[in-house]
């Protein structure tokens, strides 16, 4: 019976229009004068009037009670939250568009918009530009994790906050990517992030696997945490030139490359009573200047054991291109 890992993306909102439930549909761009001859008549705000401010407008295609632009402050982790309310309408209705200028500063998101939608709940939104295009772009807050262990939850708040640097362009790369299990920039660079959970020993508890969309579609995350007396704790993390993959029995191997010689295979298990990795195999190759030639090592009980070419090309087969890789499903994509 294959497992299951259970795959959740963190999607970047790259569209203008964001549309979390059949209920409400808000979009937001640029107020060009094209866009506002549109409409009769329009609520707006002047914020800022000083030089390189822009004016910028909602729409929605169906009534907002309670709709709020507020400042967005962070909370002690850094993650974005409500703040005070800059100004209000008791409902923003179709045709009926709300102005405001606008002015973006820094890499972090500093205003937004909250209201009331369709199914009387309330949504709050963060504006932010688009790293490539300067587009702007919605981003729904709180974050709502599917399925996640409690414990986990600041790491996924930490990789929504690498996942809007890296889309911003700007982000301190060692402690941003420390935090999350990351070696090195995520790979490949434009895909989006996400994670995965899987029980990979069978005890119960779900480990957490955070990597790109693409790599963790593959099986390759780039980080492994577990819960040790219900703390996370990081197994492993993975890179460009060491790569893991997570068979379908919950077995870790790893693929790494040191130079064109050398060539490192491992394979580990997370034992079930303690939480800890326990190393399977340990096979490498390297080049010997006496003999120049390449030779091929598997170390047992701490011992090398020279083997075939042959022997060592069938580990790496099983490895980088095992059938037996563990099958993943995505439910939904993570609405942000």
């Amino acid at each position: 019976m294959k497992k299951t890992i259970l795959l959740i993306a963190l999607l970047m909102p790259a569209l203008l229009l964001i549309t979390a439930t059949p209920a409400f549909a808000v979009s937001v761009e640029v107020a060009t004068e094209e866009v506002l001859n549109r409409y009769d008549s329009y609520h707006e705000f002047m914020e800022f009037k000083e030089e390189g401010y822009q004016k910028i407008v909602f729409l929605t295609a169906a009534p907002l009670k309670a709709f709020k632009f507020i400042e967005i402050v962070r909370n002690d982790i850094g993650l974005p939250t409500a703040g005070n309310a800059l100004y209000s309408l008791d409902e923003l209705r179709p045709g009926e568009p709300f102005v405001v200028t606008w002015m973006e500063w820094g890499s972090m998101p500093h205003r937004g918009i909250t209201f009331i939608d369709g199914n009387d709940q309330t949504r709050c939104f963060f504006i932010s530009s688009h790293g490539g295009d300067g587009s702007l772009v919605l981003t729904e807050y709180p974050v709502v994790y599917q399925g996640v262990p409690k414990a986990y939850k600041p790491i996924l708040d930490a990789l929504f906050l690498l996942e809007e640097r890296l889309r911003q362009e700007e982000y301190d790369s060692d402690e941003d990517l420390e935090t999350v299990g990351f070696a090195e920039d995520p790979y490949p660079r434009d895909s989006a992030l996400g994670y995965a959970l899987a029980d990979l020993d069978g005890d119960g508890v779900l480990e957490l696997l955070l990597g790109s969309m693409e790599g963790l579609n593959a099986s390759a995350p780039n980080s492994v945490f577990t819960l040790r007396d219900g703390q996370p704790v990081l197994l492993k993390s993975f890179w460009s030139r060491n790569r893991g993959i997570i068979l379908e029995d919950g077995t870790i191997c790893s693929v790494g490359s040191g130079g064109a010689a050398d060539t490192y295979l491992s394979s580990f298990k997370l034992d079930k009573g303690t939480g800890a990795l326990i190393q399977l195999t340990d096979i490498h190759s390297g080049y010997s200047q006496a003999e120049e030639k390449i030779y091929f090592v598997r170390v047992v009980n701490g011992k090398e054991h020279y083997i075939s070419e042959q022997e060592f090309d069938d580990f790496l087969t099983m490895y980088e291109k095992s059938p037996n890789r563990m099958y993943l499903r995505i439910p939904i994509a993570l609405q942000r």
